[in-house]
C-alpha cells in the first residue's frame, strides 16, 4: 500500500490501526494537500455489514461541519478497496496527555467545553457519538481538539428513533461501542439518544481531573457491572482543587438515569463556559495580587471582551 496510488492520492505511510480501519497519510495530488486515508481491514472487505458501518462512518462525519470535528473529504472505491479520505489531524490524543496525569483545571475546562460544543453540533444534526472517548479526540498544535471516529455515530429522525441504515448493523439489544466509556443505557443495549454522549464525556472529565477511571475494573464485565450498580468516588479522594460547580457537574452528568443528567450539550457547555470564565477571572486576580495591583494592565479590557462573546 505504501508508495502506491490510490485514485488521487499517493500514499507516503501508515499512521493507524483499529478494527474497524487502517489509517495512511496520503498526498492528495489534486488539491496538494495532506490527507488521511481510511481503508477497512483487508479480512473485512467482503463483509456487507463492516462495508455498511464504516461508509456510514463517512455519511454521518460529512454531514458535520463543525471547527473541532474532523473533516471528511470524499467517499472513494479505488483496486476493489473502498476508502474515506479525510482531514489529516497533526497532534496527541487526549489519552496520550492523559497517560502524563491529570490536566490543569483551566486546560480541563477548555478542552471539556470544546468536546462539548462538538457534540452540541452533531446532536443539533440529529448524530449520536456512541463512543467517545480519549483516544477519539486529538489535541492540536493551535490549542483546540478535534473529535474524531463517527464509525458508531447514528442518526436520529425528528421523532427519536434510529434510522434503519444503522439498526441493521447490530442485533437487538447487542451493546456497541468501548464498554469503560458507555452509558448505562449503552451498557444494556438499549437505545440511546444524545444524553449517553453526555455521560461519556463525563467520564472523560472525571478522568482528566483524577487521573483515574471512575468505572475501570480488571474485566469488561466488572467494569460493565460498575457502570450499572456503582457511584464514582468522590473526586476530592485523588483531587484537593477542583471547584465545587465542577465536582456537581461531572456528577450530574455521569447520573445513571439521563433523566437526571443533563439534558442538552448546549446546556452543559453553558455550565463549563461559566466556569471557565470564573477560573480565568480567579488567575487573573491572582496575577494582579502578585502584581500588587488591582489587575494587570489590559486585563480588564481583554476580561470584557472574553465576557462579551461568551456571555
Amino acid at each position: 500500500m505504501v508508495g502506491s496510488t490510490i485514485s488521487h492520492y499517493k500514499v507516503i505511510e501508515k499512521i493507524g490501526q483499529g478494527g474497524m480501519g487502517e489509517v495512511f497519510l496520503a498526498q492528495d495530488t489534486t488539491l496538494d494537500r495532506k490527507v488521511a486515508l481510511k481503508f477497512l481491514p483487508e479480512e473485512l472487505q467482503q463483509d456487507p455489514t463492516a462495508r455498511k458501518r464504516f461508509l456510514r462512518e463517512a455519511k454521518s462525519a460529512a454531514a458535520l461541519d463543525h471547527p473541532f470535528i474532523c473533516k471528511i473529504y470524499e467517499i472513494g472505491k479505488a483496486q476493489d478497496r473502498t476508502f474515506i479520505a479525510m482531514e489529516y489531524i497533526q497532534g496527541t490524543t487526549l489519552e496520550e496527555r492523559m497517560a502524563e496525569g491529570p490536566l490543569p483545571i483551566e486546560d480541563v475546562l477548555e478542552t471539556a467545553g470544546e468536546i462539548a460544543d462538538a457534540l452540541e453540533g452533531a446532536h443539533r444534526r440529529g448524530i449520536v457519538h456512541r463512543d467517545l472517548k480519549p483516544s477519539n479526540v486529538m489535541l492540536i498544535p493551535e490549542g483546540h481538539v478535534k473529535v474524531m471516529d463517527f464509525g458508531l455515530a447514528k442518526r436520529m429522525t425528528p421523532e427519536g428513533e434510529e434510522e434503519d441504515v444503522s439498526t441493521v448493523l447490530t442485533q437487538e439489544g447487542a451493546a456497541v461501542g468501548t464498554v469503560p466509556y458507555m452509558s448505562p443505557e449503552q451498557v444494556r443495549g438499549q437505545s440511546l439518544d444524545t444524553r449517553s454522549d453526555i455521560f461519556s464525556l463525563g467520564v472523560v472529565l472525571y478522568e482528566m481531573v483524577t487521573g483515574v477511571h471512575p468505572f475501570k475494573k480488571d474485566s469488561i464485565m466488572d467494569t460493565a457491572q460498575t457502570i450499572l450498580r456503582v457511584t464514582p468516588p468522590p473526586i476530592a479522594r485523588y483531587a484537593d482543587d477542583v471547584p465545587d460547580l465542577l465536582q456537581h457537574t461531572i456528577r450530574k452528568m455521569l447520573a445513571k438515569d439521563p433523566g437526571e443528567r443533563y439534558q442538552t450539550a448546549k446546556a452543559l457547555m453553558i455550565d463549563l463556559r461559566r466556569l471557565n470564565l470564573d477560573t480565568l477571572t480567579e488567575s487573573a486576580a491572582t496575577v494582579a495580587s502578585d502584581l500588587g495591583s488591582e489587575e494587570p494592565k489590559g486585563i480588564g479590557n481583554w476580561m470584557k471582551q472574553w465576557r462579551f462573546w461568551n456571555r
